[in-house]
């Protein structure tokens, strides 16, 4: 063989193992020897120039057109402009793309021909005209309605909503359940229990259990003792404030009743729902494979609802960094480092601009003026739930995980998509008029700091915007004549 087919032979399987890579990393063959070993790694360092998510999106696709090839007998690699062309026609007619999909489905037929050091048939003279055609003849979609901007009257109507809502119900009710269970009641007897067979003194609550469908047994008496040192795992306090609530109390109905939205009924709670209380709230406020104590438990729903300060760290750490949605779902406790008498450093591991985490970036997250909304105490106080349900905090863990209805704290951090909900959910509960989502709080941080006419130098500073003008997109003006330089002027 001589150097140049050598040369041309090398060329072919590199370009066979770019391919490969580049549409199945994780399905390579293994290596025969060192030099495919070679190969391969070179390949997979070629593939590093995108990103995991670019990759996954262009195989996607090129599979997709490659599928359409074997069906109609065409060849996908090389592919003729003429059979791109085909394709792109028989996608926008039989799917109604958009022309910005067709446009993305090209783009990825024209990286995979790159990888196999292939013309590309976007390249194609033709090719941008028929794309040109497209373009006139594709209507223009509807432009999706802006993402409101969470300014700060905003945010502080909603970290308002979730303080005044920080008693929920159940909790109130779950507490005294397990109250009066600790102390020995049973629980299928616990079903048919009237307030009329409810003592509550200054020292103890006294409960008559009596028999349940006439049997014999006589009727059994519990008697819970006060603790007077400690009021969230007292059960004198959680049974006086679940009568306080109770819809029964002052016609001597049933004591454990059902909870809709945030009112209680008259609907007796039956035995499983009973057992179902004691069960997943000592399982749920406990590390994983651990079970709470009955005072634990107890001190922890009277703290108000574990998703409740998880949402309101979330949201004002997430507004006063003008974060992405991305970079909040991302942070893990070791990312946080506080700084006595400023805040808190957060280290962005990988931002919009440095995707591959080679340098990250850090935002300085001063404490709050107004303790109603200063994301510092915020944060701590959420580690302090977080170490109080799990034990000592791993600084591998992610700082904001999903959270489940009874309050067990999962491993996983929150999507960007459940973030966008978190942000929906809290401000429609506030009553804020406005299409919400993730981008509201990197928005509304931006808008507010334009309202109080701050240098858009420093907002990007703190927003990490690289220009000004890619700045400006998240400015949203609520007044026209706010900051209007036509009043300045001296007209």
């Amino acid at each position: 063989m001589t150097d140049k087919d050598a040369r041309a032979d090398l060329a072919d399987r590199m370009r066979t193992a770019r391919v490969r890579a580049f549409l199945d990393p994780d399905e390579v063959a293994q290596p025969a020897d060192e030099f495919e070993a070679l190969l391969l790694r070179t390949a997979q360092i070629h593939v590093q120039a995108v990103t995991e998510k670019t990759r996954s999106a262009y195989a996607r696709r090129w599979r997709k057109f490659e599928a359409w090839c074997g069906e109609n007998g065409f060849t996908a690699l090389p592919a003729p402009a003429e059979t791109l062309m085909l394709y792109l026609a028989a996608a926008g007619n039989a799917n109604g793309a958009s022309l910005n999909t067709l446009r993305g489905w090209a783009a990825a037929i024209r990286r995979i021909h790159e990888e196999a050091g292939l013309a590309s048939p976007t390249d194609d003279p033709a090719m941008r005209m028929f794309l040109r055609g497209l373009s006139r003849q594709i209507p223009p979609r509807e432009k999706p309605m802006q993402i409101s901007a969470l300014r700060i009257n905003g945010l502080r109507e909603v970290i308002r909503t979730l303080d005044a809502r920080s008693r929920d119900v159940r909790e109130v009710r779950d507490r005294a359940v397990l109250g009066v269970i600790e102390a020995g009641a049973i629980v299928n007897r616990m079903r048919m229990l009237n307030w009329s067979e409810v003592q509550i003194d200054r020292n103890a609550v006294t409960v008559t259990l009596l028999p349940v469908e006439r049997t014999s047994k006589s009727p059994v008496v519990v008697r819970a003792v006060a603790r007077a040192d400690d009021h969230a795992a007292c059960p004198v306090v959680a049974m006086a404030a679940w009568r306080d609530l109770s819809a029964t109390a002052d016609d001597d109905g049933a004591v454990f009743t059902t909870v809709e939205g945030q009112q209680a009924t008259q609907k007796r709670l039956g035995v499983r729902e009973i057992g179902r209380i004691k069960r997943t709230r000592l399982d749920a406020l406990a590390g994983e494979g651990k079970k709470a104590s009955f005072a634990d438990a107890m001190r922890l729903l009277a703290q108000g609802r574990t998703i409740d300060l998880r949402d309101k760290a979330l949201l004002l750490v997430g507004w006063a960094g003008a974060h992405r949605r991305g970079e909040v779902v991302d942070l893990r406790w070791e990312d946080v480092v506080p700084r006595d008498g400023e805040g808190l450093v957060i280290h962005l591991r990988r931002t919009k601009t440095d995707q591959e985490g080679r340098h990250g970036a850090k935002v300085g997250i001063p404490y709050g003026r107004n303790p109603l909304t200063c994301p510092v105490t915020a944060l701590a106080e959420w580690h302090g739930r977080v170490q109080q349900q799990l034990g000592d905090v791993d600084p591998k863990w992610p700082v904001f995980p999903g959270v489940t209805r009874a309050g067990r704290i999962g491993t996983q951090p929150l999507s960007p998509e459940a973030l966008t909900k978190v942000v929906r959910r809290r401000a429609q509960d506030a009553g804020l008029q406005g299409h919400w989502g993730g981008r509201s709080l990197r928005a509304g941080f931006i808008s507010t700091c334009a309202d109080l006419e701050i240098p858009l130098e420093k907002i990007a500073a703190q927003s990490r915007h690289v220009t000004l003008e890619s700045l400006s997109k998240y400015i949203r003006r609520a007044d026209p004549f706010r900051g209007s330089a036509a009043g300045k002027v001296g007209l």
